[in-house]
């Protein structure tokens, strides 16, 4: 926690203003464009889950695009395998996109601000966000990931030069299985 809020109440902090600094008038203020990853992952309606877990499974993306007609109709995340389909014990190769995709996803567009993208992405608890042309075709995908390898570019000598152990330990006991 920052020096500043020390000796606040974490339900109290909502209304401190923050530090302005460099950083965030280099970052926060830039484009979405600038970070985006280009290459959108996409599948219609009636694709399977089993197709889109092999889809990101070969991206290695956490998501894909849902996309009829050339327009985003909805999302569907790491996140919807885990809590829609493995959760409920159904089978992926059965159930189609359309029945447990996330509908009508909140969207970016390329000249949105990096402020504005993390704000809708924490206040939506959203970790991936396509990114939309005016018609609303998909452009890209906007990530938690993303955004996390900026802020480490910015502190690239203070977080990579770190020692290869934390100071303090957790427990050194590792399953045997």
């Amino acid at each position: 926690m920052n020096e500043f809020l020390e000796d606040v109440d974490p339900d109290e902090t909502q209304d401190i203003p923050l530090r302005s600094g460099a950083m965030e008038e280099q970052v926060l203020l830039q484009p979405i464009s600038r970070l985006m990853h280009r290459k959108v992952d996409s599948l219609a309606p009636e694709a399977t889950v089993a197709d889109a877990v092999a889809v990101m499974t070969a991206g290695g993306h956490g998501c894909v695009v849902v996309v009829e007609d050339g327009q985003v109709v909805g999302i569907f995340t790491e996140r919807d395998v885990l809590t829609r389909i493995v959760a409920r014990n159904l089978a992926p190769a059965e159930i189609r996109l359309a029945d447990c995709m996330t509908p009508n996803p909140e969207c970016l567009q390329p000249e949105d601000e990096m402020a504005y993208a993390l704000h809708m992405m924490v206040v939506g608890n959203f970790r991936h966000v396509p990114v939309v042309d005016d018609g609303y075709a998909p452009v890209g995908i906007f990530s938690a990931r993303d955004l996390q390898r900026e802020v480490v570019g910015h502190f690239e000598k203070d977080i990579l030069n770190l020692p290869p152990k934390p100071t303090r330990q957790g427990p050194t006991r590792r399953y045997a299985g």
